[in-house]
């Protein structure tokens, strides 16, 4: 949305290189204030409230964006979008609290899946509005709505995460979600969870952001900085690129009623290539628990690297619409690919107790990397933008490589066990004893209480 927005703002206000990269830079700037205070909003107050929060923040911003008046009021308002947006590491993390450890990765890549809809319906309603003559303003209010349906939508099904009350010491009401969510799938609650029983509690870790960078976690805290930096820069970046490289500011010839300047979209490449993130996700869905985590995401950091250096290098040099096109489809199949790792190997590696609060730091990352790369994208010649491109893919590289792998290990497990001298588990980041337990909960650890 932000390409499309920066792009036909610069010639309807008359907007320098800078002032449009602004507009998108001030929604990064936004994103990383969110992600640091809303992540650890998650990990004080709960994960359930503070995606609510972030949900509802967004969808009103995003429609209050329909109706500015001027370009200051313009970019405080995607500010606010991005404070909302900074939050969105939340959701993802009840997500991953929930699945038991066989099952993790491959469902943590198909609810990227819907992060590619959002991509499609947003080049889908730039055309339906953008491209038959619309104003800007209909295009980002419809941009707003799903984000209504994620607050309605949430407030309905979406429970709290039993980890998390588990390590706030609130057993009970993590036990009742469990029988909850047991009645919800055909199970018996009653037998997988019979009376008397109680889910293990450990005494609570700290949560404060200090820990992060304390002996335990300092040193794949900065990695993972490094790598959601290197991410963001390179996911935004070729987005914004991709956009700018199918987009023309010369009038057609033949239009008579075209405005001089005018910018105009290439949709249907830009289309095809949202579409390979469809490609770009089932790739990782097929190689995330086959593969491992990190071969995952080297992967997709390397070849989503030489696709945008390519891609930059050949624009408006002649070479065929139609290879551009399939350069750019595998420019963003590799980096979204890349990316839905990064996230699950992010959300696998912290402990409960600092788990949004560690995911959320590294999501501030992204979005100092994010904020740099309009002005990189809008600023320079596409052949510099390519090499520039390209070495933040290797940086990714390289510090993926270093990550522990989290492939087959319980949430929160990967360093614990060597930072451990007897190997102790907590119970509020591993609830499933699969020796316990002989359905499908087996992710449950139980404890029966003597009367």
């Amino acid at each position: 949305m932000l390409g499309f927005l920066s792009t036909v703002l610069k010639h309807e206000w008359n907007l320098t290189g800078t002032q449009a990269a602004a507009i998108t830079a001030s929604v990064f700037v936004g994103e990383l204030l969110g992600a640091v205070i809303l992540g650890r909003l998650g990990d004080v107050f709960g994960r359930r409230k503070t995606f609510l929060a972030a949900a509802a923040i967004i969808c009103v911003a995003g429609a209050a964006t329909a109706l500015v008046p001027s370009y200051e009021t313009l970019v405080f308002v995607r500010f606010v979008v991005g404070f909302g947006v900074g939050g969105l590491t939340v959701p993802f993390d009840i997500f991953a609290e929930f699945l038991p450890n066989q099952m993790r990765g491959r469902y943590l890549m198909l609810i990227n899946y819907y992060w590619t809809a959002g991509s499609i319906t947003v080049t889908i309603l730039a055309f339906l509005t953008l491209g038959q003559g619309y104003s800007w303003r209909l295009f980002v209010f419809l941009c707003s709505i799903p984000c209504l349906a994620s607050f309605i939508l949430c407030y309905l099904y979406v429970p709290e995460s039993p980890r998390w009350l588990l390590a706030e010491g609130r057993a009970n009401e993590a036990l009742a979600i469990m029988r909850n969510v047991a009645d919800m799938n055909g199970k018996s609650s009653e037998e997988i969870f019979p009376e008397g029983c109680r889910l293990l509690e450990e005494e609570k870790e700290s949560s404060d952001i200090c820990e992060l960078f304390k002996p335990k976690w300092k040193r794949v805290t900065i990695l993972l900085w490094i790598l959601w930096f290197s991410f963001g820069f390179c996911y935004y970046g070729t987005i914004l690129a991709i956009t700018r490289v199918f987009a023309s500011e010369e009038s057609p010839i033949d239009d008579a009623t075209s405005t001089n300047n005018e910018p105009t979209f290439d949709y249907g490449s830009i289309f095809i290539s949202c579409l390979a993130e469809v490609a770009g996700v089932l790739f990782s869905t097929l190689t995330v628990d086959s593969w491992g985590r990190i071969p995952s995401q080297v992967t997709g950091y390397t070849f989503g690297g030489i696709s945008v250096f390519l891609m930059c290098l050949f624009a408006f040099n002649g070479v065929p619409n139609q290879v551009m096109t399939l350069i750019a489809f595998m420019a963003r199949l590799f980096e979204i690919s890349a990316n839905s790792v990064t996230w699950i190997t992010t959300a696998e590696i912290y402990t409960t107790e600092i788990r949004t609060t560690g995911h959320a730091g590294a999501s501030a990352m992204a979005r100092v990397g994010a904020f740099l790369c309009p002005f990189v994208v809008e600023d320079y010649d596409l052949r510099t933008v390519g090499f520039i491109m390209i070495v933040f893919h290797l940086v990714a590289v390289i510090s993926g490589t270093m990550l522990p792998e989290t492939k087959d290990k319980a949430l929160g497990e990967c360093l614990r066990s060597s930072n451990t001298e007897h190997n102790q588990r907590n119970p509020a980041d591993e609830l499933v004893d699969s020796k316990n337990s002989t359905n499908d909960f087996s992710d449950v650890e139980l404890h029966h209480t003597i009367d």
